[in-house]
């Protein structure tokens, strides 16, 4: 069995929408706190990183199937709920611990179930 680095190296697209999401959910949770209101420039930030998310999505999806770019988002879970604890002192709880680790339990089964049907 033999690597594909090309085919390998586009995977690693589909984390470009994951991290936007992680970067406009702080931005917006940041946003949110401020004393001015829900409509700032943090705000304003995070709802154009997730516009520009939509058209890398989009593009991505010329490229992926669905069913194989799309377990890629729930990344964005996990990194949303650290930021979270650390960022902004937010509880983490053994049952989201627990989630985190089926959810990527569940990528690992999934890419690699692809990359025996792609072979």
């Amino acid at each position: 069995m033999s690597i594909d680095f090309k085919k390998n190296a586009a995977f690693l697209w589909l984390i470009v929408p994951v991290g936007m999401i992680v970067i406009a959910q702080f931005l917006g949770k940041i946003g949110a706190t401020q004393e001015h209101g829900i409509v700032n420039f943090f705000t304003a930030g995070a709802m154009a990183l997730m516009l520009i998310r939509s058209v890398v999505w989009y593009a991505l999806l010329q490229r992926f199937e669905l069913k194989t770019a799309f377990p890629f988002l729930s990344l964005a879970y996990i990194f949303v709920l650290i930021i979270g604890y650390y960022c902004f002192q937010e509880s983490l709880s053994v049952r989201q611990c627990l989630g985190i680790l089926l959810i990527i339990t569940g990528i690992y089964l999934h890419a690699t179930v692809e990359a025996r049907t792609d072979d």
